[in-house]
């Protein structure tokens, strides 16, 4: 008798609706956690390559300053230390570095990029008084006055 209940009739084979209604919500479950996370991890894949060409043309400054005791922001000299640097003009990076100078000082070098995230990565390095970093969310250009600017930290991003 119980091998006749455990037998199924012929043609009777696949799944049922319920087995195929959860299948599709442990999908849905899945995909709802998935997608958030790696919209996130994308963000911040694209931030620290806007930091990355930061670090780059930051070491070519300093390789520069070493040479002549003076920062540059010509992009050709740049790209002599570091030729995988994509340099933009003042107002016109998309997705590049910009590198300015302190107005009637060489000592002091600005370096911006934005991520394609939308927010502005920068860094102030001063011959005499060190290396800030900050950032703005707005994507605002962060500019290059001769102090370090309020609220930039010496430790990092």
């Amino acid at each position: 008798m119980t091998k006749a209940i455990r037998r199924r009739p012929a043609g009777d084979e696949g799944f049922t609706l319920i087995e195929a209604v959860i299948a599709v919500m442990i999908i849905a479950v899945v995909i709802a956690i998935a997608i958030p996370a790696f919209r996130g991890f994308s963000g911040s894949a694209q931030n620290r390559a806007a930091q990355t060409g930061i670090r780059a043309a930051l070491l070519s400054e300093k390789a520069v300053w070493l040479q002549e005791e003076e920062y540059t922001d010509d992009p050709d000299a740049l790209v002599a230390f570091e030729p995988e640097l994509v340099f933009f003009e003042a107002g016109i990076a998309p997705h590049g570095v910009v590198v300015t100078l302190a107005e009637d000082d060489d000592q002091i070098v600005c370096i911006e990029a934005l991520s394609a995230s939308g927010i502005m990565f920068g860094v102030w390095e001063s011959a005499t008084e060190g290396t800030f970093y900050g950032s703005d969310r707005t994507g605002a250009t962060l500019g290059c006055g001769a102090g370090a600017p309020e609220g930039w930290t010496q430790s990092g991003w």
